[in-house]
């Protein structure tokens, strides 16, 4: 499977708060790296690794928005918490099921990430840029 697609950091998925920017653009990397890794024929470890480090990712990115989320009582905390769980979920999957199946799996979660990336980043995250703003972030 070849996908030789690579997405470009800029003005559009930028949100202005530097420290979600930053996450933002590491996972757009990832991303990056994992049609790289599915280009070349990456090794079943890479991907692998690659998977862990997309988990280890979310887990620190949801939690950076999670903490703001809390601290500056986001009116829209809750349906975007359930939506950082939808994600948590389909990461356990897709590593899981990776285990079983290997690197079948990996075109699906190039899918899911850049659609994650569209979804969520362009459309839930950009709801909460005023409230982060208005408290000074």
């Amino acid at each position: 499977m070849t996908i030789t697609t690579s997405l470009e950091w800029g003005p559009a998925l930028t949100l202005g708060i530097p420290v979600i920017d930053e996450q933002h653009r590491s996972f757009v990397g990832m991303i990056n790296e994992l049609s790289g890794l599915i280009d070349a024929d990456g090794s079943r470890k890479a991907f692998e690794e690659l998977i862990e480090r997309l988990f280890a990712y979310a887990g620190t990115h949801f939690d950076t928005e999670e903490k703001y989320f809390h601290l500056f009582q986001y009116e829209f905390a809750a349906e975007h918490i359930a939506e950082h769980d939808k994600m948590r979920d389909s990461l356990r999957v897709f590593r899981r099921d990776f285990q079983k199946s290997g690197r079948e799996m990996a075109g699906e979660l190039f899918v899911f990430t850049v659609e994650w990336l569209s979804d969520h980043l362009m459309k839930q995250d950009k709801k909460y840029v005023s409230c982060f703003k208005a408290h000074g972030l």
